[in-house]
């Protein structure tokens, strides 16, 4: 599937931050997972693509009252920093973000998307 045959390439995921109109750069990542929540549990099949963000500010206003409740806050934050994280006993989604991060902020994309895992 490419990019524009998701949601035109403005996925559900620009619109829940506040990226609406934002062209979307190549797919890079899958994840796959099973989510339990108040509704059930939900399979989620998220696409990771590359886009530039125009504004440090982060709008909430497309969550569903399921995702207000469990997303409690968004931080701008370095990679050391990301990668600090579950040393503070908190949880990173996905867990390899850090370590896969780096060469896509140069620009160094992967030629086809691969699975993130968990």
């Amino acid at each position: 599937m490419t990019r524009r045959g998701w949601d035109d390439g403005h996925g559900p995921g620009c619109r829940q931050v506040g990226l609406n109109g934002v062209d979307l750069g190549p797919w890079i990542w899958n994840r796959e997972h099973v989510l339990a929540t108040a509704r059930g549990v939900i399979r989620l099949r998220e696409r990771y693509f590359v886009a530039l963000a125009q504004t440090p500010h982060v709008d909430t206003s497309g969550f569903e009252p399921e995702e207000a409740r469990v997303v409690t806050g968004h931080r701008w934050m370095s990679i050391e920093n990301i990668a600090a994280i579950p040393t503070m006993g908190h949880l990173v989604a996905p867990r390899r973000f850090a370590e896969l991060l780096p060469p896509i902020l140069v620009g160094d994309y992967p030629p086809e998307p691969f699975d993130l895992g968990i």
